[in-house]
């Protein structure tokens, strides 16, 4: 495969995929090797299959240059071998997309789903679906509104924050599947940084996780002293 000069890779990125200096400049430094790919057989048919196939056209380009800027190690992936049939997977195998949009914003909220590998991925589907009971439709809706939840790993991660909900949180089935459906991203926070002690103090102020508003995990850590200060004694819910 022919690689293009630094000087053309250059003026590819700025004048004809329109990137800034700053997003070049950024690229490079996460991956230099970008600069020798050939543009012809390696740059712009990766480039036009997020932009057409993935995003749906030119109106939606504007998100592919930040995929392009920000995540860098998608064009040195294979787009035969690799993107391409990672999409194919998640829009038919694994999730049944119907919208192209739901692929669109998979991937723009979460680039690495183009190359995770593909079993890791089922595997952490598989395991939502069965520890919180998830319909498959209610399991598309998890991951396409917080897709990251795919780059936590099931042993190191999902499993451990679900068991400490369900056990040590006192939260039943119904009420996590709820409130993970509401703010999937609830398994994205830190265990022992945020999620235990929070619980710790809810349960010092006779108040029971399950019966707290769902968005509660969200909040900085100011607006959770406040949302604690306000609701102790006088609306404890514990059961």
């Amino acid at each position: 495969m022919q690689s293009s000069t630094l000087c053309q890779t250059f003026d590819f990125f700025q004048n004809e995929i329109e990137l800034d200096s700053i997003s070049i400049s950024r690229m490079v430094r996460t991956v230099p090797t970008v600069l020798a790919y050939s543009i012809d057989h390696k740059l712009r048919p990766t480039i036009e299959f997020l932009q057409y196939e993935v995003g749906g056209g030119s109106g939606e380009w504007n998100g592919w240059k930040r995929i392009i800027s920000r995540y860098p190690q998608c064009l040195t992936q294979s787009l035969e071998n690799v993107l391409r049939p990672n999409v194919s997977f998640l829009q038919n195998d694994v999730l049944h997309l119907q919208r192209l949009s739901d692929v669109a914003k998979i991937v723009s909220l979460f680039p690495p789903t183009m190359w995770l590998q593909t079993t890791l991925i089922e595997r952490k589907v598989q395991y939502l679906k069965s520890s919180l009971q998830l319909s498959k439709e209610e399991v598309r809706d998890v991951i396409v509104t917080f897709p990251q939840i795919l780059g936590l790993s099931v042993e190191h991660n999902l499993m451990a924050k679900i068991d400490f909900f369900l056990s040590d949180a006192e939260m039943t089935h119904d009420q996590l599947k709820d409130f993970v459906l509401y703010q999937p991203a609830l398994l994205a926070y830190s265990l022992e940084g945020r999620l235990r002690p929070r619980i710790k103090q809810l349960q010092h102020s006779s108040i029971t996780f399950g019966y707290t508003p769902p968005y509660l995990m969200s909040l900085s850590d100011d607006k959770f002293k406040n949302w604690l200060d306000m609701h102790t004694g006088d609306w404890s819910i514990s059961y």
